[in-house]
């Protein structure tokens, strides 16, 4: 007759006194994460301001070419019958507050100032060089020819 055994398990004693005690993360762990995750996220918002910044650039730069071609248009429309023309052109104005501007003008005759047809405000942080302030570009027609008119105290052509 066999004699009965009965099984041991034999326990590694050091083995699960170190799984129970990891059954978390440790303070240096969530340190290193937290830091890294804090990391990613200003990396994120710095990179979301710039390309923000580049959008808004392009996005007044776009603007200002439409409506020089919008002035290119208007100069060719506005040449009649008999030689009478307007010129139409951008003028670059003054800082008012924290905003550029400048406006669509027209020339009824080359000795009359510039008159403002639509003025646009360019966004806050976007702006002119201080050179170009108070400048006219300016399209003559019938071609038409791009005319650059320095600034003056009356604004008028002096050809």
């Amino acid at each position: 007759m066999k004699k009965p055994y009965t099984r041991y398990k034999i326990q590694n004693t050091r083995y699960n006194y170190l799984r129970s005690a990891r059954k978390g993360f440790t303070l240096i762990e969530m340190l290193v994460t937290i830091s890294i995750i804090a990391l990613l996220t200003t990396m994120v918002l710095a990179y979301s301001h710039t390309g923000q910044s580049i959008s808004n650039l392009r996005r007044e730069a776009e603007q200002l070419v439409s409506n020089l071609r919008r002035a290119e248009s208007l100069s060719m429309l506005s040449f009649g019958p008999g030689g009478k023309y307007r010129e139409w052109g951008i003028r670059i104005n003054k800082k008012e507050g924290n905003r550029y501007s400048y406006s669509l003008v027209y020339y009824k005759s080359r000795n009359n100032s510039p008159i403002p047809y639509s003025t646009v405000a360019l966004r806050p942080g976007m702006g002119f060089n201080e050179a170009s302030i108070g400048k006219v570009f300016l399209f003559i027609p019938p071609e038409p020819t791009p005319a650059y008119i320095p600034s003056s105290a009356d604004g008028n052509i002096n050809n």
